[in-house]
């Protein structure tokens, strides 16, 4: 009689947890029912074990090595191919790229099993989302702390890791990184800064180009991107704000929309107001010194939450196939409440 007490309280409790799921919980375990295949290649790897004979990469990742030579090395590199073919041989040989080599495999001694289960979860939540696209090829790269994370299309999704070194490592000093910016390059932020440049390649690119209001919807989506194939992430981490910075945000939401209503900046298409409420910077101008940086993107990310919260059948395709963020300002109906 007690076992069967007991087996029918462990049931009743299974059942209880069960149904108290979440619908992000729900979906996230649909999700990773489904299998994919993330490759990984440690090109970085691959650059200094050939660096007497980097024609040998090229070879076996010629795509890759054609853009990271391109768009990556730097721009007084002659791209001609014997001439380059030198270059590399001689930098890679040299003592700072030793050092880098040595850093990075310290750093990074193993990816494969450190981030790329993450990043596997991560993109079957993507293909959860958008079944028809291509699973990419993970290429970790260094690019002498210019390039974080990028894609080449959504079948290439390369992770600079020099860029997630942590805030203490000397040489951004000497780059002169701010610490606003080398606060965020740590480990912990290479799958969700990897997520975020590869769902740039779902948003049309001419949402960057118009309003205020276009570019903080399109950021904003991006942002709501990563709520749904991340959710298990915090708000800070991804938008790349200290907890302080989020709250001040949340207390403020109001102020921070009246502000923007007062001086009618939704619809001006003027770069440097774009740039003031939309780039990665210490503080907004105009606004208290609390305030931190890029609070067009915050702003945004909450009219694209409210937006799926009206229009729950809207799906991810289809918000990032919308290309006028007045529409979505419209629907979202946001008008946050006065603290």
């Amino acid at each position: 009689m007690k076992l069967r007490f007991a087996l029918g309280l462990v049931l009743l409790t299974l059942i209880s947890v069960l149904s108290c799921q979440s619908p992000d919980q729900k979906v996230k375990k649909e999700a990773l029912k489904t299998k994919i295949d993330l490759k990984l290649v440690r090109f970085d790897q691959e650059l200094f074990n050939h660096a007497s004979q980097p024609q040998l990469v090229q070879k076996k990742y010629p795509n890759f090595f054609n853009f990271y030579c391109t768009h990556i090395l730097p721009d007084e590199v002659n791209k001609d191919s014997a001439t380059l073919f030198q270059f590399l041989t001689t930098v890679l040989q040299k003592k700072d790229l030793q050092s880098m080599r040595d850093t990075l495999n310290k750093h990074f001694p193993h990816f494969e099993q450190d981030y790329m289960p993450a990043l596997t979860e991560a993109m079957q939540m993507h293909h959860y989302y958008f079944p028809k696209t291509k699973i990419p090829t993970v290429y970790t790269f260094f690019s002498e702390f210019s390039v974080g994370c990028f894609t080449d299309g959504p079948e290439v999704l390369g992770i600079g890791l020099d860029l997630f070194l942590g805030p203490k490592f000397p040489v951004y000093d000497y780059f002169g990184i701010p610490y606003f910016i080398k606060r965020n390059c740590v480990p912990n932020k290479i799958v969700p800064t990897a997520m975020k440049a590869y769902a740039k390649n779902f948003v049309p690119e001419d949402e960057f180009h118009h309003r205020l209001i276009d570019k903080m919807v399109a950021e904003g989506k991006i942002l709501y991107y990563l709520d749904r194939v991340l959710p298990d992430a915090a708000d800070s981490i991804k938008m790349d704000y200290t907890a302080y910075q989020l709250k001040w945000c949340k207390t403020f939401e109001y102020r921070i929309w009246e502000y923007m209503i007062k001086y009618e900046l939704l619809y001006k298409t003027d770069r440097q107001i774009i740039s003031d409420f939309m780039n990665i910077s210490p503080v907004t101008p105009g606004m208290p010194s609390e305030a931190p940086g890029m609070l067009g993107v915050w702003v945004g990310w909450q009219i694209v939450k409210k937006y799926m919260e009206l229009n729950p059948k809207t799906s991810l395709e289809d918000l990032f196939r919308m290309t006028d963020g007045r529409v979505i300002l419209e629907g979202s109906k946001y008008k946050p409440s006065k603290q």
